[in-house]
């Protein structure tokens, strides 16, 4: 892998889940990026997650398989995880494999031959998304649980795009679902948290506990 090193020193928190990419260790590592490793061994994986603080999990996967598409749908359906952006990296870019990724809840999927500066950018952006979340106006907020409104997980997926300010056309295109799909789920959403619009939905996550600020 010829990857090209940027020079930056961003010194966040990554885990990389990977059976061999010593290469791409390097380059992150390289790049200012503090890099933990995993196999897929789940518990593994969750023992890092609490330990390091990561902040972002990048799965570099060789071939698709039902246990690499399962790790991604509990990632993002565990509570310690299911904040965290995941980027996808596969050894051969199948677009059929791109769609399951993106549908169980991956944020970004790429393939070899690697872009470096490109993974890096979006790797970024992902970071400053969580921080909108995080930090608005010197308020810490974070996504909590959705269960007192019988939010489904696509739900939970939309209200958190929703939360990031993303548009229902983008929301479609991040998710693979046609518009008429997600003004329906955005509906079913309104309705659950009694909002009228999207700036009622913040307001009605806030003040019951969906979002918390602190």
């Amino acid at each position: 892998m010829n990857l090209i090193t940027p020079k930056i020193t961003p010194k966040n928190n990554v885990l990389l889940i990977h059976d061999s990419s010593d290469d791409l260790i390097e380059s992150l590592e390289a790049a200012g990026y503090n890099i933990f490793s995993s196999n897929y061994c789940y518990q593994a994986i969750n023992k890092n997650i609490t330990e390091n603080q990561i902040e972002i999990i990048l799965i570099y996967i060789h071939e698709q398989t039902d246990e690499t598409v399962n790790l991604i749908y509990k990632l993002k359906t565990n509570f310690l995880s299911k904040h965290l952006p995941v980027i996808v990296i596969e050894d051969t870019q199948v677009v059929t494999n791109q769609i399951a990724y993106l549908e169980e809840g991956a944020d970004y999927y790429t393939a070899m031959p690697l872009n470096l500066l490109a993974l890096i950018a979006r790797i970024e952006s992902l970071l400053r998304r969580i921080q909108w979340i995080s930090t608005n106006n010197n308020e810490n907020t974070q996504i909590l649980s959705s269960l007192y409104f019988d939010l489904t997980d696509r739900q939970l997926q939309i209200l958190r795009l929703i939360v990031m300010g993303y548009s229902n056309k983008d929301i479609s295109e991040k998710l693979f679902i046609s518009e008429k799909t997600t003004k329906a789920h955005i509906n079913s959403i309104f309705k659950k948290l009694n909002a009228k619009n999207r700036t009622q939905v913040l307001i009605n996550c806030i003040n019951s506990g969906i979002i918390s600020i602190k």
